[in-house]
């Protein structure tokens, strides 16, 4: 079963100060060993952010796509 995450935003008046990727390099260390997945909007600034950390398109359905982040081989 995957992780899901559900709901994941900052204000705008913390964006772009690292803390987005700090709090997903958090999540992502401590469920390596799972995959973890999101919906966003296919146009979210915040989608490359998620591409950087190894999130990768799995599903498309209109506006939104569906990313997923499987584990390491080296964690499994």
């Amino acid at each position: 079963m995957p992780v899901y995450v559900a709901n994941f935003q900052l204000s705008p008046a913390w964006q772009n100060r690292g803390i987005g990727t700090k709090l997903l390099n958090r999540l992502l260390a401590t469920h390596s060993r799972d995959s973890i997945q999101l919906t966003t909007f296919k146009d979210n600034p915040a989608k490359r952010l998620y591409e950087r950390m190894g999130f990768v398109v799995v599903e498309k359905n209109g506006m939104t796509v569906r990313m997923e982040k499987r584990p390491s081989k080296a964690s499994g």
